[in-house]
């Protein structure tokens, strides 16, 4: 956005509460809405840039134009209009542009105090005040036309930009929004010729213009075009454009469930600099409201569960001090915080008796709208997911299901905990030996099928994260899961000559030799052998050669009895470690090739074989 304009014109539109919302009638007075306005200022500004009138013609002027004024007090727009028009032709040159805009104020007021259609009439009006300001701009002067102008934008064509998000209701309607932009049109094609002069009020109507033409997107298609966005870049980087733009993604997040990461991030890191540097914006609960349902946006994206609770009750808290407790956005945040309430919910410590959990619901905040559907909804859902019923669960998640897409991340975490809790904490413990199929089964949520896949997944994540609370086999042939420590016990030897023995029929005769060497030589020795030397770490004089140095010995004898290899050290090894052992292979391999080329004699090195290589290892190992 550019900064061009911004401090001025920040100070102008921020009203002394902060609000900035749709006015249907403004106070009329001398001091026009508070800015630059009326008599006694205005004679000053013109008496310095202008002619001296004719004492008459001016004295006649004044008088019919505080005629009207009373007039217009009194509600008696018709009349007043009448006295106003008389000031106009009566061709005195300041009076007649004060009228002109009593004028377009009287038109307003009427259309809001009788409820009659006059957007014509202000249109056409507002076409002459500002054809006739103008024309005299030097004359009248500048500062005074620009600031006369800015009142009058400011009654007719108010800011409605923090109600964006809020307004459900949709109370502000298509064509007042076509209104607004047809006097803004008028506006912005004469200030295309002087805008270094009136640089306040181009400022004003290129943000009220892309206020009004979002407006028109969002009512016509109900959502906000990419072109939309990049018109912000053009804008002053004041805190109404920026929150303006801020609203707009959170719309856009509301109907999509996604956002521009990126640049959402940096929207909002400027609006907390703002916030942080303006006491008088960080205490508006609407700007703290859109600023923190920000923050959660972006931390259910970073799954900051923590932080992101403390938010949604922020942002609840601060619906509360608007008045909006039956707001959908209200129940939307209210919703946000009970499910990440639940994320975080855990176990009662049966040991000790302690509550590791605090009731949302007993919350003063929430007791006060306890009965509420949204509440009562909740509630359910809470009760059922504490108490694994899934299907009670799957049926209190569809009654929230009007925040299932924005919320989804939520949803799915919840759905995803209750399964690993129904799996570890009533399937794992009841089942000694269950298959995949009947498990999907009952972990199964409403429609929402867990699939093979997605089970695996569960059990694996469950291993990595250590929160498998029994152990558990898996059985891929018959696709069983088998729970208990009973399952622990290691594979036999006679499996693994099993094994061997069936895959003699796989293999070629070297291969098949090789195996039945190996399987005399078991048999020979009984008593269990290592080649790795795995069973103890041994000194040795070289401690870095040793690749299993500093393995924990209980880990390793685990890993070995459950893959079925062998923990006794052959006799052979008895001063020596694995590494060792692997270092005679390799210099027995690296010491056939030293010096070998293809133009070199192969019979002064000859290559050693597959057999004699596999003859090696065997009478190193049975030696």
């Amino acid at each position: 956005m550019s900064d061009t304009g911004g401090t001025n014109y920040e100070d102008f539109m921020m009203s002394d509460d902060g609000e900035m919302g749709y006015a249907e009638m403004e106070a009329d007075s001398d001091e026009e809405l508070g800015v630059y306005e009326e008599e006694a200022s205005d004679e000053n500004m013109y008496e310095s840039s202008s002619a001296v009138q004719q004492p008459t013609e001016k004295c006649r002027s004044e008088e019919l134009y505080y005629l009207g004024k009373v007039l217009k007090d009194n509600n008696d727009f018709t009349k007043a209009i009448e006295r106003f028009e008389q000031v106009v032709n009566m061709g005195e040159m300041l009076w007649g542009f004060k009228a002109l805009k009593q004028t377009v104020k009287c038109w307003h007021f009427m259309g809001v105090y009788m409820s009659r259609s006059t957007s014509v009439e202000i249109l056409q009006d507002f076409k002459k005040m500002v054809e006739y300001g103008f024309r005299w701009m030097r004359e009248l002067g500048v500062p005074y036309v620009q600031k006369s102008m800015l009142a009058i934008i400011k009654l007719t064509v108010p800011i409605n930009n923090r109600d964006f998000v809020f307004d459900e209701t949709l109370t502000i309607q298509l064509k007042t929004v076509e209104f607004h932009l047809d006097i803004l049109d008028v506006l912005h094609d004469v200030l295309q010729g002087v805008p270094a002069k009136f640089l306040d009020l181009s400022t004003m109507v290129k943000q009220l213009r892309l206020e009004n033409h979002i407006w028109k997107e969002r009512l016509t298609t109900n959502s906000i075009s990419s072109e939309s966005y990049k018109l912000f870049n053009d804008m002053p980087t004041t805190s109404d454009m920026l929150l303006f733009q801020l609203q707009c993604y959170i719309f856009q997040f509301l109907k999509t469930g996604d956002v521009p990461v990126e640049e959402f991030q940096e929207l909002v890191r400027q609006i907390k600099h703002r916030l942080n540097s303006s006491l008088a914006l960080s205490q508006q609960p609407r700007v703290m409201t859109i600023v923190n349902f920000s923050q959660c946006i972006k931390n259910m994206h970073l799954e900051r569960y923590k932080l992101l609770r403390q938010q949604f009750w922020d942002c609840f808290q601060n619906l509360e001090e608007l008045g909006n407790k039956n707001h959908v956005f209200s129940d939307l945040t209210l919703c946000g915080f009970i499910l990440v309430d639940i994320i975080l919910w855990k176990p009662s410590n049966a040991a000790n008796g302690v509550e590791n959990n605090v009731d949302p619901f007993e919350l003063e905040q929430i007791k006060v709208i306890a009965n509420t559907p949204i509440v009562h909804n909740l509630q359910t859902l809470y009760q059922n997911f504490k108490s694994l019923t899934l299907p009670a669960l799957a049926r209190s998640l569809s009654s929230l299901d009007r925040f299932s897409m924005t919320l989804e991340s939520l949803f799915s975490k919840v759905c995803q905990l209750a399964r690993e809790r129904k799996l570890w904490d009533e399937i794992a413990p009841l089942y000694t030996c269950i298959s995949l199929q009947d498990i999907q089964e009952h972990l199964k949520i409403g429609h929402q099928d867990v699939t093979r896949d997605q089970l695996l997944t569960i059990l694996v994540q469950c291993i990595m994260n250590d929160t498998a609370k029994v152990f558990f086999k898996i059985d891929f042939t018959k696709d069983y899961v088998y729970f208990g420590d009973e399952h622990k016990a290691p594979l036999k030897s006679t499996h693994r000559e099993c094994l061997l023995t069936q895959g003699l029929n796989s293999f070629g005769p070297c291969y098949k030799n090789s195996v039945k060497e190996l399987l005399k030589m078991t048999q020979k020795r009984p008593a269990n052998i290592s080649i790795f030397g795995f069973q103890q770490p041994w000194r040795d004089k070289n401690p870095s050669r040793s690749r299993f140095h500093d393995e924990p010995l209980s880990e390793l004898a685990e890993w070995m009895d459950d893959i079925g290899i062998f923990v006794e050290r052959p006799a052979r090894l008895k001063n020596h470690n694995s590494a060792v052992f692997i270092d005679e292979l390799s210099e027995k391999r690296n010491n056939s090739r030293v010096g070998f080329r293809p133009s070199d004699n192969k019979s002064a090195y000859p290559l050693v074989s597959y057999q004699e290589m596999v003859s090696f290892v065997l009478e190193t190992i049975t030696d």
